[in-house]
C-alpha cells in the first residue's frame, strides 16, 4: 500500500500544479499587479494600455483589470526573444526631453526583437555627446528640444564620416509643413508622428536593423 501511495502522490501533485497554473492564468489582475509582474512602473503600465500595447482590458467595479494570461504571454515572449537575440546587441541612442515619454520608450525597449544597449539623453547636445561616445547603429530623436534641436543633432551626425552608416528615426509632433519650414529632413531619415504605437516603432527599428 505504501508503494502505491508513494508512486501515486507525485502524479496527483503534478496534476494539481498544472490545474493551478491553468486556473491562475485566467484570473483578472489589477494594473499594479501586472506592472509588478513585468517589472515596470505602474504609470508605464497605464501608458502601455493607452498606447495599445495591452489591448484586452476590462472594467470591473470602475477599475481597469487585465487577464493574467496576457501578462504570462508577454513574459514568455520576452524569454523567447532573449534566447533568440543573444550576442546580437546593438547600440541605440534615444534623445527625448519629455521625461515621461522617455520612461515610456525605455520600457518598450525591453520587448524589442533585437538586443539593445540603450543610451538615453534629454537634449540634442547631450545626445550628440552620446553618439560620439558610443557610435550607435541607430539614433532615435525628438526634433524640438532645448540646447540643441533634433535638426541640429541630425545635421551634426551627417557631417561626421564616422557616423555615415548610422540610421536615424525621428519622433515628432510637428506636421510635415512645420518640418519643411524648419529646413526639412533628409530622405534617409525615418519619421514617426506622435502619437505612435509601440508596434510602429518596433517595426521601424526591425526594418533598419535588417
Amino acid at each position: 500500500i505504501t508503494l502505491v501511495e508513494v508512486s501515486y502522490i507525485p502524479e496527483v501533485y503534478e496534476q494539481k500544479v498544472v490545474e493551478t497554473e491553468i486556473s491562475d492564468a485566467h484570473k483578472l489582475i489589477s494594473i499594479g499587479t501586472a506592472a509588478k509582474m513585468l517589472d515596470i512602473p505602474e504609470n508605464t503600465m497605464r501608458s502601455w494600455i493607452s498606447h495599445g500595447v495591452i489591448k484586452s482590458t476590462q472594467e470591473v467595479d470602475n477599475r481597469t483589470v487585465l487577464k493574467k494570461s496576457d501578462i504570462y504571454e508577454i513574459l514568455a515572449k520576452r524569454k523567447e526573444r532573449a534566447i533568440a537575440k543573444a550576442g546580437t546587441e546593438i547600440n541605440i541612442v534615444l534623445v527625448e526631453d519629455d521625461e515621461a515619454l522617455l520612461e515610456l520608450y525605455k520600457s518598450w525597449f525591453k520587448d524589442l526583437d533585437v538586443a539593445v544597449n540603450l543610451i538615453t539623453a534629454s537634449n540634442g547636445y547631450e545626445g550628440l555627446l552620446r553618439v560620439g561616445q558610443y557610435l550607435p547603429e541607430i539614433v532615435i530623436t525628438d526634433l524640438m528640444m532645448p540646447k540643441m534641436s533634433g535638426f541640429e543633432l541630425i545635421s551634426s551626425i551627417r557631417e561626421n564620416e564616422l557616423h555615415k552608416n548610422c540610421k536615424i528615426i525621428v519622433l515628432t509632433a510637428l506636421t510635415p509643413d512645420q518640418i519643411k519650414e524648419k529646413g526639412g529632413l533628409a530622405n534617409d531619415v525615418s519619421l514617426l508622428a506622435k502619437p505612435f504605437t509601440f508596434d510602429q516603432l518596433k517595426d521601424t527599428i526591425n526594418i533598419l536593423v535588417n
